[in-house]
């Protein structure tokens, strides 16, 4: 009872305090894409667009003065707008050399982990063979990730491996990668454990899916701005509110809201 008493008290918190951020400076208008990423970024029947990074979002264009245009949007597609201009921003991203050729980094406002999720009937045979990343080339295991998701250098090397190229497999969406890890299409998938968590959640799969020790990534996450539409003056007004809501609470709060996980 104090438990959900508490929890109660959080989200009123959190609420008022997203609300009150920082006073609106002559609004202006970004668009920014989103796309199915449960629970950062979802569509709820009666909520509309939510999730963790959606609140961050919001929080931190109103206290830069900004008022946000969500768009649904596929990730690839997503990447490709950001570089012509064609979108404004993106949340929820992690830093690429690649991606800073046609983007300004944000400072960053949470972190990030990928890891290795098998069937829990399965971890001591596959945990036993996987030992490093490195493994993979020496086993027949099929992997699933999705398209388009940056998971580390050393994992990117990886599935350029012969051996391990022809076992990978490019889905979608994380829904995929468990019903298809579920029905033994797939060993092994790659996925976020606060999403793989809220999915277990969600489709009540809990005690099903085991994570593996073998690491695969950790990364702080960054808001993109397009060189093409943005400058660095806009830059500096998102940077200066990620500042203010960390100092006043209000970004670990939101963080915590959703059983995301903060910067150190």
């Amino acid at each position: 009872m104090k438990r959900c008493l508490l929890l109660v008290l959080l989200t009123m918190l959190c609420n008022q305090v997203t609300a009150n951020a920082l006073p609106d400076q002559n609004s202006k208008s970004l668009s920014i894409g989103w796309n199915m990423w449960y629970p950062y970024q979802y569509f709820d029947k009666d909520k509309g667009v939510v999730g963790l990074d959606v609140d961050i979002t919001k929080a931190v264009a109103k206290a830069a003065g900004y008022d946000i245009q969500f768009s649904k949007i596929p990730w690839k597609r997503h990447l490709k707008l950001l570089k012509t201009g064609g979108i404004d921003l993106s949340a929820g991203s992690s830093f690429t050399k690649e991606r800073a050729n046609y983007v300004l980094y944000s400072k960053p406002y949470r972190k990030e982990v990928a890891a290795l999720f098998v069937q829990t009937g399965r971890y001591q045979e596959i945990n036993q063979q996987i030992i490093d990343l490195t493994d993979f080339t020496k086993n027949q295991y099929k992997i699933a990730i999705e398209e388009g998701y940056f998971y580390g250098e050393k994992f990117e090397s990886l599935t350029r491996h012969p051996a391990v190229k022809k076992r990978l497999y490019k889905t979608l969406s994380l829904e995929t990668n468990i019903e298809k890890l579920m029905n033994r299409q797939i060993d092994v998938i790659v996925a976020d454990p606060v999403t793989v968590k809220a999915f277990e959640k969600k489709y009540n799969l809990q005690g099903q899916l085991a994570r593996l020790s073998t690491p695969v990534y950790e990364s702080e996450i960054y808001f993109m701005l397009s060189k093409n539409s943005q400058s660095k003056e806009t830059l500096k007004k998102i940077n200066l509110a990620i500042v203010e809501l960390e100092k006043s609470g209000v970004l670990n709060c939101l963080i915590n809201q959703w059983g995301g996980l903060a910067l150190d």
